[in-house]
């Protein structure tokens, strides 16, 4: 039986059913005689490929190396499903392995550090935009100078906060400072 005759037919679209009545040959026999050959049929390239398994059903892993990373890492299990690994799962693998030690050092430190007290303090800091909390009062008229390029900005940012006006940004903008200092 010729392995490239059949994989030449299956490449031009015929069905190992159709392969087998051409070649006048039984299923069962058909099967063995490939098994003979050491081939198996890949689902995925529809050709009769060499069988890579030793007898127990595992796989013979085929390495092609290309920088530091292992390539073509096939996993079988002993009824012939494979699963082709993607190269960055690969290279993700390769260094968690390498850095094996850095990772259990970490898991230790963390689950030592119930008695770190620099753990458990925490400081929360919640931006909630602008809020005015003014008192309710009647509004003074008054006239002030300020920083022409301060007053600018200050344009700015109440254009950008349209829904305030610009009384009570001020106003609530002064008692922020007062607070403070």
């Amino acid at each position: 039986m010729d392995i490239n005759y059949i994989n030449k037919l299956l490449s031009e679209g015929y069905k190992v059913e159709d392969v087998r009545k051409k070649l006048e040959i039984g299923e069962k026999n058909f099967q063995r005689e490939i098994k003979k050959l050491n081939y198996k049929y890949s689902q995925k390239t529809k050709q009769y490929e060499p069988n890579t398994t030793d007898d127990k059903g595992m796989t013979k892993v085929i390495e092609k190396t290309q920088n530091n990373l292992k390539q073509d890492i096939i996993i079988s299990d002993d009824k012939g499903m494979t699963i082709d690994i993607q190269q960055d799962i690969k290279a993700n693998i390769i260094n968690l392995a390498n850095d094996y030690d850095k990772i259990q050092q970490v898991i230790k430190w963390f689950d030592n550090r119930v008695n770190d007290k620099s753990m458990t303090e925490v400081i929360e800091v919640i931006n909630q935009g602008i809020k005015i909390d003014l008192p309710q009062s009647e509004s003074t008229r008054t006239t002030i100078r300020i920083n022409k390029e301060i007053w600018n900005k200050f344009e700015e940012f109440s254009k950008k906060n349209k829904e305030f006006n610009k009384q009570d940004l001020m106003a609530q903008a002064l008692k922020e400072y007062m607070e403070k200092y």
